[in-house]
């Protein structure tokens, strides 16, 4: 199983786009158990990602799991 994350230029610049990486990457990892095997994921950060609190993007990262 590989985890990628993709943020946009159009998001700002490095620092931003980076610290959005870095929050979907810590909330995927603290709910790797909920991940299948054998799959392989990209999460697409977009637009509404930078008004959301880490919480709000581990819920819905958890949502879109149960979802598959």
């Amino acid at each position: 199983m590989r985890i990628g994350f993709s943020a946009s230029k159009k998001l700002g610049h490095a620092v931003i786009r980076n610290r959005l990486k870095r929050l979907f990457r810590h909330a995927a990892f603290a709910n790797l158990e909920k991940f299948s095997t054998g799959w392989d994921y990209i999460f697409v950060i977009r637009q509404p990602a930078l008004t959301r609190t880490f919480s709000q993007i581990e819920a819905q990262i958890i949502k879109m799991l149960k979802e598959q």
